[in-house]
This record gives C-alpha cells, sequence and structure tokens, in this order.
C-alpha cells in the first residue's frame, strides 16, 4: 500500500513539477504570480515553501500576497458553498 501511495506522489510531482515549469517561463518580471503558485498548491498538492525553493531556483520569487489572496477566495468559495461563514484555518504559510 506505501509503495502505491508513493508512486501516485511521484506521478503527481512529476506533473506539478512540469507545470511550475510552464508557468516558470511564462514570467516576465521574475516573480511567479500568486494566481500560478495557487494553482500549484490547490491543484497538486505543493505546499507553499516547495513552491518557493523552486522558484528561488531559478532566480524568481513569488506573489506571496498574490497567492494569499488566491487562497482566501477559495476559503470563501468553500464556505458560501458549505453555507457557513469563512474559516479561520490556518495559512500554509
Amino acid at each position: 500500500m506505501v509503495l502505491v501511495e508513493e508512486e501516485r506522489f511521484a506521478a503527481t510531482l512529476k506533473v506539478a513539477l512540469g507545470e511550475f515549469e510552464k508557468a516558470a517561463r511564462a514570467v516576465s518580471d521574475a516573480r511567479l504570480p500568486g494566481a500560478a503558485a495557487f494553482k500549484l498548491y490547490d491543484t497538486y498538492g505543493l505546499p507553499l515553501d516547495l513552491i518557493e525553493d523552486f522558484a528561488s531556483d531559478r532566480g524568481l520569487a513569488v506573489d506571496r500576497e498574490g497567492f494569499e489572496r488566491e487562497l482566501e477566495a477559495q476559503r470563501e468559495r468553500a464556505a458560501r458553498r458549505a453555507g457557513s461563514a469563512p474559516s479561520a484555518a490556518p495559512s500554509p504559510t
């Protein structure tokens, strides 16, 4: 069972790294947009600190404020779908 999970994680990470590379190539101001970082976090489960490490290795910064805006917007959407007020869940940063 553990081997299956490791294989799934490796496959997901491979796709996530490909998506990161696409986003990094599209950067024009040495700053990965918050929306791109959030997509990597939300869709592929990459922690923000890992995204920042990948970005730093390529001489890029991550728009943390933009990431936080996207994260908050996602929380609000989820709260509306659940019919409750936005949660005060801890930030991943």
